[in-house]
């Protein structure tokens, strides 16, 4: 279990590796943060002067590490197709060019949940939902892009609503366990201003995946 804490953990700080969704061109520089202040600037300050590396970026499964949910983006099955685990049978389905998945909610009450992005794109793809507060849970219903099915991360064991594995528990968060283990001094004062950095450009490009997202409903 400290393992699969440990995965994900590495996982959130690889969140400032995820670009925001945009056509990587020079005429989308954005202008340099002032001398002194460090920001999030976007890929498009980059490309003039990298023009090679930003063409083999936009190739990259880091490129589509993470993108709203949409016709293009999203991989699995969402035709109605059912997947059961644990006496609990989860649907997925459209609705209004919506995806969406009906599953035990956070106090195992079954209710339709929204897909908001999706997570990956190969060997799995996983999906991300918004509960209130903001705050992104990793469904541990994964779909598999190679065989074609819904599988689930924890196939052997029981993770009902409360437990930490079960996709509304803490080891799911897909942004707070960073802020969680700065707040709680758990990374080394060497490593701090770095870690830290890197989290605030994950929020930074969470608040730009979370507008571009808004702006297209």
């Amino acid at each position: 279990m400290l393992l699969l804490g440990g995965l994900a953990a590495a996982g959130v700080f690889a969140w400032w590796w995820i670009r925001p969704r945009e056509v990587v061109t020079g005429q989308q520089r954005t202008t340099p943060p002032a001398a002194g202040h460090t920001a999030y600037v976007g890929n498009g300050a980059c490309v003039d002067c990298h023009p090679a590396q930003a063409k083999a970026w936009a190739s990259s499964h880091h490129f589509r590490a993470m993108a709203p949910a949409t016709d293009e983006t999203v991989l699995g099955d969402f035709a109605g197709a059912e997947f059961q685990h644990a006496g609990v049978t989860s649907r997925f389905f459209r609705r209004d060019g919506k995806f969406f998945v009906h599953t035990d909610g956070p106090d195992g009450t079954l209710a339709d949940f929204e897909i908001a992005f999706t997570f990956g794109v190969d060997p799995l793809q996983q999906y991300l939902i918004e509960l209130p507060g903001g705050r992104l849970q990793a469904l541990t219903i994964a779909w598999d892009t190679e065989r074609k099915r819904w599988f689930h991360l924890y196939p052997e064991e029981k993770t009902p609503p409360g437990d930490v594995l079960h996709w509304t528990g803490r080891y799911q968060e897909c942004f707070d366990a960073a802020t969680r283990i700065l707040r709680e001094g758990k990374i080394p004062e060497p490593e701090r201003p770095r870690v830290q950095q890197n989290v605030d450009f994950a929020a930074a490009k969470l608040k730009e995946q979370k507008s571009g997202a808004a702006e297209r409903k």
